[in-house]
């Protein structure tokens, strides 16, 4: 079973977009299912890592500070670096899989 969830991962390429669209689904589901109130507008973007912080963490989150009602928060997540070759990319490609992304999300978010 953890050979087929690993396989369900989108491009490293579209990992931001992933996670975008990842954290719609959480949303709706947080709205749908009345668990808490979300903040309105929405502020947190998400970003990919800066080069600088790589290395230490897949993503995390450098929320606005709490006084700042119109300031962003950031979910910033690091693709596979580039000097990678495909069997690193691969492997880490099925480690943060789609299923894995929403944990993510979720705990960053």
């Amino acid at each position: 079973m953890l050979e087929v969830v690993s396989n369900e991962h989108g491009e490293p390429a579209n990992l931001i977009k992933d996670a975008t669209a990842t954290a719609v689904k959480i949303k709706a589901f947080i709205q749908e299912k009345h668990l808490l109130r979300l903040p309105s507008p929405d502020r947190c973007r998400i970003v990919e890592m800066p080069e600088f912080q790589r290395g230490f963490s897949v993503a995390y989150l450098n929320p606005a500070p709490p006084l700042d009602a119109k300031a962003s928060s950031y979910y910033a997540i690091s693709p596979p670096p580039r000097d990678w070759d495909a069997r690193k990319v691969k492997s880490f490609m099925q480690e943060y899989n789609r299923h894995m992304l929403q944990l993510l999300t979720i705990h960053e978010a």
